[in-house]
């Protein structure tokens, strides 16, 4: 890195982004050069997977001491955040190509912060995923036959396929070595490995994609979609939950409440394990949840349209003003909008339907009201 030039952000007019690129002599006249304007994604893991985007280029001959380039903030949408799994950088980089081998490479930080306030009253992880407590016998009375005959069905083969599985880790974890059924006492690389743990993982595993099957037929209770929207949805949407949602149910719903939540989702990866057994994780966590809409209803009538029940205005302004705007910089990595309409009930396994963002005005992100 050479200290003869230097990259700065200054001051500039409202709404640009103003960098400024200083060489101290003559050494790089006539050679080409690039600034790039781009949004880093770092993750806060001891074995982090980072990742970045170029946003933008401007490409330039050095010509003089100082070249200064305006970018409007508003064809960007940049911003730096700190969050509890990653945090969001942008950076100016300057980039002369002046050597064989590499060039000389300088960067600077470009601060951008967004209004936000530092918390959220509402805890992002029960408002995505609040705890479903249901009761098994009633939501099986609830289904039609052909799905209470396969739920059940999974159940039995289910608890047969993690009993089969423990015998076997269990056996293969005191036998001798060249007596295991299935699960190895040294992994890839020759080191001792517990034929039992294993097993254990293997059966977390298929009791994941047990449970994820029984809990699709067992919703269906009742048929509960999402509505189609029309036009952008800002700040000031005149909308009701009864055009956000369609649905009729089985059997009568008591007590039953509807929830709209939006949060906003980290996103990243770390590694984990050594050697051949080493792998990408990749994960996506919830931040920043707030509640758009929330009613619980005494009754809904079997086979009745539930959207009647939820003729009530919803209110955008809060997202807009607590979360922060989409910000990727591929699939795995960035700080997401996520959104959802929920049916919770006490005795039947919760309903959720997770909407798409594409209708968001991201413009109203930026343009937070204050006071």
């Amino acid at each position: 890195m050479s200290k003869s030039a230097r990259v700065e952000v200054v001051d500039g007019p409202e709404g640009v982004i103003r960098t400024r690129v200083r060489f101290d002599g003559d050494e790089f006249v006539g050679y080409r050069a690039s600034l790039r304007i781009e949004e880093h994604v770092r993750v806060k893991d001891s074995r982090a997977v980072h990742d970045h985007r170029v946003v933008e280029t401007h490409d330039f001959t050095v010509d003089g001491t100082e070249h200064v380039f305006d970018t409007p903030e508003h064809s960007l949408e940049l911003f730096t955040y700190e969050g509890r799994m990653i945090d969001l950088e942008v950076r100016a980089k300057l980039v002369v190509d002046d050597g064989v081998l590499w060039d000389t490479t300088l960067e600077e930080q470009v601060v951008r912060r967004l209004g936000r306030s530092p918390e959220v009253e509402t805890d992002p992880k029960s408002a995505v995923d609040p705890r479903d407590a249901f009761n098994l016998v009633s939501n099986l009375a609830a289904i039609p036959l052909v799905n209470r005959v396969v739920a059940i069905g999974l159940i039995l083969a289910g608890g047969v396929v993690l009993a089969f599985n423990t015998f076997v880790g269990v056996h293969d974890q005191v036998v001798q070595e060249n007596e295991v059924y299935f699960y190895s006492q040294r992994d890839s690389d020759g080191e001792t490995s517990s034929p039992f743990v294993n097993s254990l993982f293997a059966s977390g595993a298929a009791g994941a994609a047990v449970w994820f099957g029984l809990k699709s037929q067992l919703r269906t209770y009742m048929r509960f979609q999402l509505a189609t929207l029309h036009g952008r949805i800002d700040r000031n949407a005149l909308l009701t939950a009864r055009e956000m949602l369609t649905g009729r149910s089985r059997v009568d719903l008591r007590n039953t409440t509807v929830r709209i939540v939006a949060c906003n989702m980290e996103k990243g990866q770390y590694e984990r394990g050594s050697g051949t057994d080493e792998r990408t994780v990749s994960f996506s966590e919830p931040v920043r949840a707030v509640v758009l809409y929330e009613k619980t209803v005494p009754l809904i009538a079997r086979r009745k349209p539930v959207e009647d029940y939820f003729d009530d205005p919803v209110d955008f302004a809060p997202m807009f003003d607590a979360l922060y705007p989409p910000m990727t910089v591929s699939s795995t990595h960035g700080l997401e909008l996520h959104w959802e309409v929920q049916l919770l009930h006490d005795d039947l396994v919760d309903q959720e339907l997770v909407a798409s963002t594409s209708l968001f005005d991201v413009q109203e992100f930026y343009r937070v009201e204050h006071g």
